[in-house]
């Protein structure tokens, strides 16, 4: 009985320490997913950031040089229309100034869809690192869980193994004893 008492105690004891094992690896294995799915999404996040850059760059340029285009065509038009004089430099200043507001909005347009395009880049990225970081998390939980039901089984089956042996050796000690006290009353009874 207090083989087995003993044998209980220390299974108890080999899954406590099973079980703080288990949660320290577990928590390391977080640890580093968060890590790494941070690394990834500050990654794409940048990546994004600058692609967005160099996207938005060439398609303000391009607007400004057709609007530029368009406006010195219309001005060439206009000034070829209108006599030689003040009507011709007035429409020129104007056709200039429409031509500033008009980069100067087209500007501002491409920022605020620069703007709208990397937030929702940055969004993305962060949902993509969110669902990597759980992927590894699930399955670094679903790996250690696998690995500490193993190592378990094993070191309880070598703690039974090495009580059940012990309480065999025990046992026959015991019966030895046993055998050996009724060979002596035997013994005594015949004297």
């Amino acid at each position: 009985r207090r083989a087995e008492e003993e044998v209980i105690r220390n299974r108890e004891k080999a899954a406590w320490r099973a079980e703080q094992e288990k949660q320290a690896r577990e928590a390391e294995a977080a640890r580093r997913a968060e890590e790494e799915a941070n690394r990834r999404y500050e990654e794409a996040f940048w990546r994004a950031e600058e692609e967005n850059k160099a996207r938005k760059a060439e398609e303000v340029a391009r607007r400004d040089e057709e609007e530029a285009n368009r406006k010195y065509e219309e001005l060439e038009r206009r000034t070829e229309e209108e006599k030689k004089g003040w009507e011709a430099q007035e429409a020129a200043r104007r056709a200039e100034e429409e031509v500033i507001r008009n980069r100067e909005k087209a500007a501002w347009r491409a920022e605020q869809e620069k703007q709208a395009r990397e937030a929702e880049a940055a969004r993305r990225a962060e949902e993509e690192a969110n669902r990597r970081y759980e992927e590894a998390f699930w399955r670094a939980e679903e790996e250690n869980k696998a690995r500490k039901a193993e190592e378990v089984a094993r070191r309880d089956e070598e703690e039974a193994n090495r009580k059940y042996e012990e309480l065999e050796r025990r046992t026959e000690e015991e019966k030895k004893g046993w055998e050996a006290q009724e060979a002596a009353r035997r013994a005594e009874e015949e004297v």
